[in-house]
């Protein structure tokens, strides 16, 4: 019984984990707009240099 809690306990967790995983990506990708990479990075690199 258990066992078998803690199962799923770690399957429980580890789906949380890939969701936020997914949904940081989709907003990485939707803040890029379709370009290689995203308009604010090059701000920050000329800013940082």
């Amino acid at each position: 019984m258990l066992t078998t809690a803690r199962n799923k306990v770690y399957q429980t967790a580890n789906f949380a984990m890939a969701e936020a995983y997914w949904n940081m990506g989709k907003s990485i990708i939707e803040e890029q707009g379709g370009n290689k990479k995203a308009e604010y990075g090059t701000g920050l690199l000329k800013e940082l240099l």
